[in-house]
């Protein structure tokens, strides 16, 4: 029996990312075979994914989306001076609240979370093994030079954990890691727990889930641990390092996560402001692609 399940949160927009997601799990054959749960408050979505053998789909009910309405949004960044860009801004910020209830009782004592911007690329199955002590993992919202600069490499998840929390006390502010893959255990799973992190979202101002859980997770007590870099290697890091670091580091990288207003499966226009640049990274995301579009025994491709 599966004491763990892996937990997607997507909107009709990343659809073309969770199916790039799903299928380069392959590469991590363990988690691969979990049982999987895909949040959304999309009929498309569920639709989409409704013939998959392992999958679950979970339509937030409309008491559940009204729960969010009362959390505050604060903008790191201007916002887009066209009011139609503002709105869809606005509504997509909103969208990433709804990842809080990757924090639901599925039936599994651990929940994996997976953004539906990550590729796999080598395999990720250590998060089965090692992530059962503490009441949540996550990679540290750090970029991997600064990490790797300060302490060394870095060889094991207690290494990381000890500079993580000597780097934090140090500077006597919470720790801070990035909600894009993480792992929830028991004691964070369930209708009441999801109750007080929304709770918490409430009673502030954010910018999206992250810092959410960032304070929920500090204020609470709970227990962290974290994950090596390579669990969660964040886009712009490799876009300020060029793709000299990005080769050398490759086959370490678990996931790849493209953060960012832009996703490569999105249409692209010349006239953005980001061109489409960091080619090697899309040229990752794009070979990806291929192969799932050529591999006649993915179900979840539509015709």
């Amino acid at each position: 029996m599966n004491s763990a399940c892996l937990v997607f949160h997507c909107d009709e927009s990343y659809i073309e990312g969770l199916k790039v997601l799903l299928y380069t799990l392959k590469r991590s054959p363990r988690l691969s075979k979990l049982p999987k749960v895909i949040i959304t408050d999309s009929i498309l979505v569920a639709n989409e994914f409704s013939s998959v053998s392992d999958v679950a789909i979970h339509v937030l009910s409309e008491v559940q989306l009204d729960a969010l309405d009362n959390i505050e949004l604060s903008f790191d960044r201007p916002l887009p001076r066209v009011l139609e860009n503002k709105t869809r801004f606005i509504t997509n910020r909103r969208k990433t609240f709804q990842k809080l209830y990757a924090f639901s009782d599925f039936g599994f004592e651990r929940n994996i979370f997976l953004d539906s911007d990550l590729i796999n690329l080598n395999n990720a199955d250590q998060l089965l093994d090692e992530c059962g002590k503490e009441d949540f993992y996550a990679a540290p919202a750090l970029l991997k030079s600064m990490i790797f600069e300060a302490s060394g490499e870095l060889k094991s998840s207690d290494d990381l954990n000890d500079f993580h929390k000597s780097h934090f006390n140090n500077h006597m502010v919470r720790p801070n890691f990035n909600s894009g893959v993480f792992v929830a255990n028991k004691t964070l799973i369930g209708a009441a727990s999801v109750q007080r992190i929304i709770s918490t979202a409430q009673s502030g101002c954010f910018t999206g889930d992250q810092p959410i859980l960032n304070k929920y997770l500090a204020d609470g007590g709970y227990s962290f641990g974290s994950l090596l870099p390579w669990f969660n290697v964040e886009r712009p890091f490799y876009a300020a390092f060029g793709e000299d670091q990005y080769n050398r580091d490759l086959s370490s990288i678990r996931f790849l996560h493209f953060t960012g207003q832009k996703k490569p499966w999105w249409p692209y226009k010349s006239s953005d402001n980001e061109v489409r640049d960091v080619n090697f990274l899309y040229r990752t995301w794009d070979e990806n692609c291929s192969a799932m579009l050529a591999d006649r025994a993915v179900r979840f491709i539509s015709t």
